[in-house]
């Protein structure tokens, strides 16, 4: 949690001392990625987590259900970090 916060304070005050405005198009871009990344990781990332956690207490990491899940959060992280691949 402290990267991204630090990444949007960091980014708001960039904006705020330099010549920019937020009605600049990469500026509202930028908002819109972060809101989006802090979404995914808040909404999908950290239950799915939770979800691996309790399913490898309960069966191993070595269960398919372990598995999968190991592989959808990959794909999502994937996707997240690097969207232009």
């Amino acid at each position: 949690m402290p990267a991204p916060a630090v990444l949007l304070l960091f980014g708001l005050l960039a904006v705020h001392e330099g010549n920019w405005g937020f009605d600049s198009p990469w500026i509202g871009i930028g908002l819109a990625v972060w809101v989006l990344s802090f979404l995914v990781g808040m909404l999908f990332v950290g239950p799915e987590s939770g979800r691996i956690a309790r399913v490898t207490a309960e069966r191993g990491a070595d269960s398919p259900e372990a598995q999968a899940r190991i592989r959808r959060i990959f794909l999502i992280s994937r996707f997240e970090c690097s969207p232009w691949r």
